[in-house]
């Protein structure tokens, strides 16, 4: 496959959420803050799977207490969230 088609293909958010293990909520939250690049085709959310690629990367390259603390982030406004419910 041509590296032109490769950078076009997309995923699904919830294909995505399931690869990383993460809710689709969480996902959501991670396009809005920007955090993850994301297109809307035909009103779907899709990320290119270069991007997706990239977003791994930076990730494996962060440290582990980074990382941490983003994921206790994450896990705090999820919990607020439901609070809120």
């Amino acid at each position: 496959m041509s590296p032109i088609l490769v950078s076009l293909q997309t995923l699904s958010i919830e294909k995505v959420a399931d690869l990383l293990d993460i809710s689709v909520s969480t996902l959501r939250r991670m396009i809005k803050r920007k955090e993850l690049p994301a297109i809307k085709v035909s009103g779907q959310w899709r990320i290119r799977l270069t991007d997706l690629r990239t977003f791994i990367e930076k990730k494996a390259n962060t440290t582990n207490v980074e990382q941490e603390a983003n994921d206790q982030e994450t896990e705090k406004e999820d919990k607020d969230k439901a609070d809120q419910f």
